[in-house]
């Protein structure tokens, strides 16, 4: 819960990382075990079941996917908000069946709108709500599993998932009633069997925690997602890519993301990815510009690429701060999901103001220059974020604060234990953790009120006793 501006969040896990341990199977860079891309079983249900929510409500194809962003939102809220009541999810036996039974009766509810219409309202309510809860409770269950990888590993398997779960969805979307029925029953349970074997397959080490830290609830990333996706929504009635044109550009953009980081693995630090946010805001930018070009299939192809880049991008962003500082990445998906709610918002407004049944009619360049002005002030307070390129990602939600407080008070505890086996003075001690710290000289004179030939007798005395040479082998011995 939120208590003074912050969330009881996880502090960091030691040992997680890419060594294995006794704890568990080895997983060398080699091990591409097919399980760990079963997340691609719950996109391709995700992208078939949102394409057909346009056809819950023909009087407006909207309402459908609006009324299913807005079911998905609300499940995703619990999570962002009670996460110390539900984290770690995958240990929870009824969340996996939960989220099962539901895309199950959401898919099948989907279908039976089709085929009953005299009862296409109530179907189509049962199929929101049950694809909503089902989808939020499929996408944080997999999150839990990206966070338990190292960087690589997390962009190789989302960007994989990604892959093929549009290929799945753009092979099946125009199937039969009757067959697609059928696939939409068998996807969810592949993909919770795979999400299954691929737990077993992470060492004990590695997987969520629930010990618990602080995080800064990260209101500026929540207006900047916000503005993106407000624009997007305005702007796709008029400009909105096909369900397959969508499809097509999501497997454009994986595949090129998945090609890059295979052959740059070796050579490329990941963690760039979330240490500068000009990724994010070259997605949102190019998404949001190019929805101002009109409805043809050039523009609507990279309008899609930009919208999936972006989610893409986001995704390996918290899950990898998650692996990183052990914060739940229930609260980091929440988070992100819970902005989902302005595409609705953005698809009333454009009603409004724009298009065939515009309510208000007012002209749709001033509407367009409005929307403009949101981008570049989201864009600005991307580049604007405090602590800039250093660690923008951790930046925005508190966690690198957190995590370099971890790490001084783990180095002086480590400095602590060193001084009471060699039997270092309480002075020497003193000495010792200034020095561990990264303090110079003239620091440690000043705050210890000491002299500079006090200060090198102290430290002489600390490298005698130690067995160190110079400050470089005594960091080695405090990190040892």
């Amino acid at each position: 819960m939120i208590e003074g501006g912050t969330y009881n969040l996880g502090a960091g896990r030691s040992g997680a990382g890419e060594s294995a341990s006794a704890d568990g199977p080895r997983l060398g860079f080699g091990a591409w075990s097919f399980c760990f891309f079963g997340f691609a079983f719950a996109r391709a249900w995700l992208e078939i079941v949102t394409y057909r929510s346009t056809f819950l409500f023909p009087y407006d194809a909207w309402v459908g996917e609006d009324l299913f962003t807005a079911a998905m939102v609300i499940a995703f809220i619990p999570f962002a908000l009670f996460a110390r009541k539900f984290a770690p999810l995958y240990s929870k036996r009824h969340a996996a069946t939960t989220c099962t039974v539901s895309m199950i009766v959401s898919g099948l509810a989907f279908m039976a709108a089709s085929i009953f219409p005299q009862a296409a309202v109530p179907l189509g309510l049962l199929a929101v709500i049950g694809g909503g809860v089902g989808s939020a409770l499929s996408i944080l269950l997999w999150a839990e599993l990206h966070s338990c990888f190292e960087p690589l590993r997390v962009v190789l398997y989302i960007a994989g998932a990604f892959l093929l779960g549009s290929f799945i969805a753009w092979v099946l979307l125009d199937l039969d009633l009757v067959r697609l029925a059928i696939v939409l029953a068998l996807l969810p349970v592949l993909s919770q069997v795979t999400l299954r074997a691929s737990f077993s397959l992470v060492p004990k080490a590695d997987l969520p925690k629930n010990t618990w830290g602080k995080l800064h609830f990260p209101w500026r990333l929540l207006v900047v997602l916000g503005i993106y996706q407000f624009v997007y929504g305005a702007k796709s009635e008029s400009s909105m890519p096909s369900g397959e044109l969508f499809l097509l550009g999501t497997i454009a953009v994986s595949l090129i993301v998945l090609v890059i980081a295979r052959l740059v693995s070796k050579r490329f630090d990941f963690t760039l990815l979330y240490r500068t946010p000009f990724v994010l805001m070259m997605c949102g930018l190019v998404m949001t510009f190019l929805s101002f070009s009109g409805t043809n299939s050039v523009a609507g192809f990279f309008i899609a690429a930009g919208y999936s880049l972006m989610f893409l991008v986001l995704t390996i962003l918290l899950c990898d701060l998650s692996h990183t500082y052990g914060v739940s990445v229930l609260v980091l998906c929440g988070i992100q999901n819970v902005t989902l709610i302005a595409i609705p918002a953005g698809h009333m407004v454009s009603r409004m103001f724009m298009g065939e049944r515009a309510m208000v009619a007012v002209d749709s360049t001033a509407v367009t220059a409005v929307l403009t002005i949101l981008v570049v002030i989201a864009t600005v307070a991307l580049f604007s974020e405090k602590g800039g390129f250093g660690s923008w990602g951790a930046a925005f939600f508190g966690a690198g604060d957190i995590a370099e407080e971890d790490a001084r008070a783990k180095l002086l505890a480590r400095c602590r234990e060193i001084a009471e086996t060699f039997g270092l003075s309480p002075r020497e001690a003193e000495v010792l953790e200034m020095i561990a710290v990264g303090k110079n000289s003239a620091v440690i004179e000043r705050e210890l009120c000491i002299a500079n030939g006090t200060l090198k007798s102290h430290t002489r005395r600390i490298y005698q006793k130690l067995g160190v040479h110079s400050r470089e082998e005594l960091r080695n011995l405090l990190s040892a």
